[in-house]
């Protein structure tokens, strides 16, 4: 999902952004390296991001601050902002802080020019979280503009109903 995101983030012009939570730069830059080499555009260069740093060290804020300036940056270069950060790992067995780090990011971010898109792998939550998936994707999806369901050649993109 990351390599389809941000191959058709760099066709299109967008700031790529990438938001490392556990990763290292040098193991996501090698993994994404064909699909933004690839890419028709021309840019290409992935930027990143250390959210989990900036998350331990200020909390939400330190993160929303960390993707204000990256959008504020694709902007004045008259660009989108194409963010993918997937931070399911990170919070783990802790889903209520995972849940209200989304809910204080759909906040912080709502009507900011720029495309965040936050990785699930299901199967592996749902190994953390047997039986109670379907309502842990509903609370999730309430944080967020819309779902993408990728099955890894096809897409499925919905938006919560309210």
């Amino acid at each position: 999902m990351e390599a389809t995101f941000f191959d058709v983030a760099a066709a299109n012009g967008g700031r790529l952004v990438y938001g490392q939570w556990e990763e290292g730069a040098e193991t996501v830059r090698q993994r994404l390296s064909p699909v933004i080499k690839s890419s028709s555009a021309g840019e290409g260069e992935l930027n990143f991001l250390e959210v989990g740093k900036a998350y331990e060290e200020h909390s939400v804020d330190g993160v929303l601050h960390l993707l204000l300036k990256e959008a504020e940056r694709a902007g004045a270069d008259g660009r989108p902002c194409c963010v993918y950060g997937s931070c399911y790992r990170y919070f783990g067995y802790h889903f209520t802080r995972g849940s209200a780090f989304e809910c204080a990011l759909n906040e912080g971010l709502r009507g900011q020019p720029l495309l965040l898109l936050c990785g699930l792998a299901l199967g592996d939550l749902s190994e953390l979280y047997q039986g109670r998936m379907l309502s842990l994707m509903t609370e999730l999806m309430n944080y967020h503009t819309g779902v993408i369901w990728f099955d890894g050649e096809r897409a499925l993109f919905q938006r919560p109903a309210g």
